[in-house]
């Protein structure tokens, strides 16, 4: 923080998996704005433009009860995070609302777990035929034909482009403005039909 204070940076946009909101503070006493990627912080002084995290999770969940997926479990990021908590609420009641259980849980922290690695080898399930698996965000694993991972893809040029707009005509960093960019659901072979 001292250095990029000596540096005297106009603004500041923030990538991070974790965010200290005394960061965001100590920024908004310095007189910087703060933008915020793909993440809200706690502290009311910081812009923030994410992606539709409950939408995402919405369709993910839809998809899987389309596809007849019956036990379906949640893997969350870090606890800490508005990310994994606005995907993680979205998904379990879009599945209450279509009479399911609440998923079953694990933590991930945001690392890659390798599901579809596990499953294949040391569960010797196929992925997409008696399991299903989906992601967010799009990964470039995704796309690779071993994994074929069903995703929703974050659009991430309109949510750099979007911060960067919001650093650009953030006149007063008091006024923060939170925008939510949609992205869409990319169906692949990691979610076939289980029936």
């Amino acid at each position: 923080m001292e250095d990029m204070l000596n540096y005297r940076v106009d603004a500041l946009i923030l990538m991070a998996t974790t965010l200290s909101s005394s960061l965001a503070e100590q920024c908004q006493a310095a007189g910087i704005p703060v933008v915020i990627v793909n993440r809200i912080s706690d502290a009311k002084c910081c812009s923030s433009v994410t992606g539709d995290n409950e939408h995402g999770a919405r369709l993910i969940a839809q998809h899987l009860v389309d596809e007849g997926y019956q036990r379906i479990a949640f893997m969350a990021g870090i606890e800490t995070s508005s990310t994994s908590r606005d995907r993680e609420l979205a998904f379990t009641d879009a599945l209450i609302a279509k009479g399911r259980d609440k998923p079953m849980r694990v933590v991930g922290h945001f690392n890659r777990v390798a599901a579809i690695d596990i499953v294949r080898y040391e569960y010797s399930l196929t992925p997409g035929k008696e399991i299903g698996i989906a992601g967010f965000d799009d990964i470039p694993h995704a796309h690779w034909p071993g994994y074929d991972i069903t995703t929703y893809s974050q659009p991430l040029d309109a949510l750099i482009s979007q911060a960067v707009e919001r650093v650009l005509s953030q006149s007063n960093q008091n006024d923060a403005i939170h925008t939510v960019v949609k992205g869409n659901l990319i169906m692949r072979s990691s979610t076939s039909p289980t029936h």
